[in-house]
């Protein structure tokens, strides 16, 4: 089954919020840039319910140094939103 989460990479210079996604606890993809949070739908608390669960990914995983995540993947997909399967 493939998911994807917020996770926090550590790019050496900075750290940042990307989506990533998994394929049985195996990174297969994740967002070349990190995200940025808006919301149409919902509004104000829409928004606030998107920062809640970045929230929460972000302090449940350990931060990935981007050397583990590029050993895992090939190529980031584009700044596109990643979907779960």
């Amino acid at each position: 089954m493939q998911t994807w989460e917020y996770r926090i990479i550590d790019h050496g210079s900075h750290v940042a919020l990307h989506e990533v996604s998994y394929r049985n606890g195996t990174i297969l993809n994740w967002s070349k840039r990190p995200v940025s949070f808006t919301a149409s739908a919902g509004g104000a608390e829409g928004l606030i319910d998107l920062l809640s669960t970045a929230l929460e990914n972000a302090r449940k995983r350990p931060v990935l140094r981007v050397e583990q995540v590029d050993a895992q993947v090939k190529k980031p997909v584009s700044s596109r939103r990643l979907t779960a399967a």
